[in-house]
């Protein structure tokens, strides 16, 4: 599946209050959204292509939409004439068309979903098919870039976000982004420590944490801000498996294995790094393990390993 002009128009006709509203309709409509010179001596036949994607929309009909009001009251015009009223399950719809393109890569797709979020229906409208329109000619990074610039605003998305798995969605997108201030806030207003440590784990994986020094800081103050010790585990295993700290596992170790407050998870994290072939760190912070019980359980697995 992928996002182009003939997807977006088979969803609205998919969509459509009534048999009459058929593909030449909409085909229509859409190309006279984008050039009514264009369906100058166009047969109907010709429109019907379009939508049954067997043929490209001409050079000549991208990028010519800029007019992003005009464009979302025409949509708004259109909404009322020809779409059933229950719009969600329209929405739903072009949500399943953007996660399922098999060409947007995953930060422009979460792009696009947050959008539908923010605007209303006839915007997003305008906005989806313009990049439709646009991006079918290999020139998504373009559209990215016009999206990001005009209609998405990180910082207004983190200071609206009233949950936290929106709040690491944003914070995945600051990551790609690189927006250090954005990550900052983002992480600031998380309240769970699920999310806190899924984003973590992603920002510590990504080639960005290890070109840019200043998201050291960022990763080790929010990681001693951490109070779950189940979660605490969860940045441990998920940062020494793959990643910046895979390879420099001292960094990561060093700073944070006193911070837990119970022996289990210590347990468990000492026997992770035998797992991950870390024996000169096993025998570097075996110490910190206070429990009677828990220290014989590591002497018992040690040595049925040796």
């Amino acid at each position: 599946m992928h996002l182009c002009f003939g997807s977006f128009a088979m969803i609205l006709i998919n969509n459509g209050k009534n048999n009459a509203v058929t593909k030449v309709l909409v085909g229509k409509k859409l190309l006279g959204f984008i050039s009514p010179d264009y369906l100058l001596e166009r047969e109907d036949r010709y429109i019907y292509y379009f939508v049954e994607q067997e043929r490209e929309l001409p050079k000549e009909l991208k990028f010519i939409m800029t007019d992003i009001p005009k464009l979302t009251e025409q949509f708004r015009n259109f909404l009322d004439e020809n779409i059933k009223p229950n719009r969600e399950h329209l929405i739903n719809d072009l949500a399943l068309l953007i996660r399922e393109d098999v060409v947007l890569p995953e930060d422009t797709k979460e792009r696009l979903l947050l959008l539908s979020g923010e605007l209303a229906l006839p915007e997003f409208l305008a906005e989806l098919f313009v990049f439709a329109v646009d991006s079918a000619y290999n020139n998504n990074d373009g559209v990215k870039q016009r999206i990001s610039r005009k209609r998405f605003n990180l910082l207004k998305e983190i200071h609206k976000a009233k949950n936290n798995k929106v709040l690491f969605d944003l914070a995945k997108l600051a990551i790609t982004e690189q927006d250090v201030r954005s990550l900052t806030v983002c992480l600031d207003k998380m309240t769970n420590n699920i999310y806190m440590a899924r984003t973590l784990v992603f920002l510590s994986q990504d080639e960005i944490f290890t070109e840019h020094p200043e998201y050291s800081d960022i990763f080790h103050t929010n990681f001693s801000g951490m109070d779950n010790n189940t979660y605490r585990y969860a940045v441990f295993k998920g940062c020494l498996e793959a990643g910046h700290f895979k390879e420099y596992p001292e960094q990561l170790l060093e700073p944070h294995m006193r911070e837990y407050t119970n022996n289990r998870y210590t347990y468990d994290t000492l026997i992770l790094l035998c797992e991950l072939g870390l024996h000169r760190q096993i025998e570097q912070y075996r110490h910190l393990l206070t429990n009677r019980a828990y220290i014989r359980r590591l002497d018992a697995y040690l040595a049925e390993r040796s």
